[in-house]
């Protein structure tokens, strides 16, 4: 580290030598972990509230023309279509 900090300019030592000899232990002191809320016996995706999804259970409706696009992580067994059309879990 010698080496590249002589060859640095003057201005630039002070800020190498912070970030060489950062304590990253400062910066991760304050992890917290995400709650979980649960809606009707559902857990949601951490840090999204669950006013927002009861609300929009008992409050919304779709008006003529709307669209309603939803996505959501890809979780258990893959799916394959059978040969009658019908998709099913694979199993392993």
């Amino acid at each position: 580290m010698d080496k590249i900090t002589k060859q640095m300019p003057d201005s630039c030592r002070e800020t190498w030598n912070e970030m060489v000899n950062f304590d990253f232990t400062t910066a991760y002191s304050n992890v917290t972990t995400a709650t979980v809320e649960e809606l009707r016996g559902h857990q949601l995706q951490p840090t999204f509230p669950s006013k927002v999804v009861e609300y929009a259970l008992e409050n919304w409706s779709p008006r003529e023309g709307d669209v309603l696009i939803s996505s959501f992580p890809r979780t258990g067994k893959p799916v394959e279509a059978a040969e009658d059309g019908e998709s099913k879990l694979k199993s392993n």
